[in-house]
């Protein structure tokens, strides 16, 4: 398996639709004047020995590290010990 991290620069928070339903955000993004940059980060493997839920959590680091280094700031979901 092999994560991507899209990252939406300056526009993530515009994006992101927590507290809408996916239609209404869809609604929201369609209607955005102007260009929406994303740059795809294609991410080293993971390891497919692991269960699914270790794996899912290995992707969501794997993202949140991409994601954070590219802003130059700390991971958004710090890693859970």
């Amino acid at each position: 398996m092999r994560p991507l991290a899209l990252d939406y620069g300056a526009a993530a928070t515009e994006v992101g639709w927590h507290g809408e339903s996916g239609k209404d955000n869809v609604l929201r993004i369609l209607g955005r004047k102007g260009t929406l940059p994303v740059t795809v980060h294609l991410l080293p493997k993971l390891d497919r020995t692991s269960d699914r839920k270790a794996l899912a959590h290995a992707a969501r680091e794997a993202i949140a590290e991409t994601l954070a280094s590219s802003r130059g700031a700390a991971p958004l979901y710090p890693a859970q010990r």
